[in-house]
């Protein structure tokens, strides 16, 4: 998969960098039903956010399965816990997708890759905590893309 996320070393390793193919991975999504998806900023070196670019996409999805059978017996979506999804490529790439129109559609995520997800806990700064998933690019399932 192509992405412009940083690269490990094996001798200098990098938790945040580190990327983790999904097939020895029991229980890892295969499509994702998006229920939100923001652009997050690039930054420069004093950590500013730099206005009018877009470094990744983040999408917090369910499993579709779940919003099914939940929808089924008229449930609250709201009371189950979402999952990150990320997506890294060009900017331009990134630009050309219209975060409202992937919202309520199911994505394919076959392919996708595991990361470590930074939690912050306010107090210590936080730890790698959860799972996040890395894609590159959007396909939707069940439509033409």
């Amino acid at each position: 998969m192509e992405n412009n996320i940083g690269k490990v070393s094996f001798n200098s390793p990098s938790l945040k960098n580190l990327l983790i193919g999904t097939s020895n991975v029991e229980h890892t999504p295969t499509s994702a039903f998006v229920i939100e998806c923001r652009d997050v900023p690039k930054r420069n070196e004093k950590n500013e956010v730099i206005d009018g670019t877009i470094s990744k996409k983040v999408l917090l999805a369910l499993q579709p399965e779940i919003v099914k059978a939940i929808q089924d017996v008229d449930g609250d979506l709201s009371s189950i816990k979402p999952f990150t999804v990320e997506i890294y490529n060009d900017e331009s790439f990134l630009k050309k997708i219209n975060n409202e129109l992937i919202i309520a559609k199911t994505i394919d995520l076959e392919g996708a890759l595991l990361a470590l997800k930074w939690i912050s806990d306010g107090r210590n700064g936080g730890a790698y905590r959860e799972f996040k998933l890395i894609i590159s690019e959007i396909k939707l399932l069940g439509a033409k893309s």
